[in-house]
């Protein structure tokens, strides 16, 4: 009984920090996500070319549009009314 509480503690621990790691990458230009990038890297700029090279095949094969310069919505900024 224990066990399992403590692997239960131990994935719920994890399971954040592993999504706050890959928010912290995705922001930063490491990583390319369909979803997230608009939101959390707006300009596009990335550090790794593995990312940029999916990046661009994703608007290539237009699974994705091109970003908009003159409307950006951000989803995550809260300072916004």
């Amino acid at each position: 009984m224990i066990r399992i509480v403590l692997a239960a503690l131990a994935i719920t621990v994890a399971v954040p920090a592993h999504a706050s790691g890959r928010w912290d990458a995705i922001s930063s230009g490491r990583l390319y996500d369909r979803l997230l990038t608009p939101q959390l890297n707006p300009s596009h700029s990335f550090v790794d070319d593995r990312a940029l090279q999916l990046y661009r095949k994703d608007l290539r094969e237009g699974r994705i549009k091109p970003p908009n310069r003159k409307h950006r919505h951000h989803l995550f900024d809260f300072r916004r009314n």
